[in-house]
């Protein structure tokens, strides 16, 4: 069985339902996914490129902290995991596009999703 590690900064939501939609192409194969959530920290990725590591697991992350990507880059190439990174490139491009540099705020998502059902709620 092969495992995969979805790793973000925020619920992990966004990568788990990119991944799923992939793994619908690979009928058949048993794929086990372990989602690491609200990971903040140059520690917390330490650990977990370790775990994946010794898994022999890959990852697919969705950090939008820029310094954390750059640590998961770092540590996943001193320990030879194979990794993807989601929210990045995307980053960068929009930044490129509206020449801004983006929040690199975790959970914004989820925060304005809930003020948003807030304020209809409260309607």
């Amino acid at each position: 069985m092969f495992q995969v590690f979805v790793v973000s900064d925020g619920t992990g939501r966004t990568a788990k339902q990119a991944l799923s939609a992939a793994l619908t192409q690979f009928t058949g194969t048993e794929v086990e996914v372990i989602v690491h959530a609200d990971v903040r920290s140059p520690r917390q990725v330490h650990d977990i490129v370790s775990e994946a590591a010794k898994a022999q697991a890959f990852i697919v992350h969705t950090l939008v902290t820029e310094s954390l990507r750059e640590h998961m880059l770092r540590e996943s190439h001193k320990l030879n995991v194979e990794t993807i990174d989601l929210m990045g490139p995307l980053l960068a491009r929009l930044s490129n596009q509206f020449i801004h540099e983006p929040a690199q705020t975790p959970g914004l998502y989820n925060q304005l999703n809930k003020e948003y059902f807030q304020r209809i709620d409260a309607m």
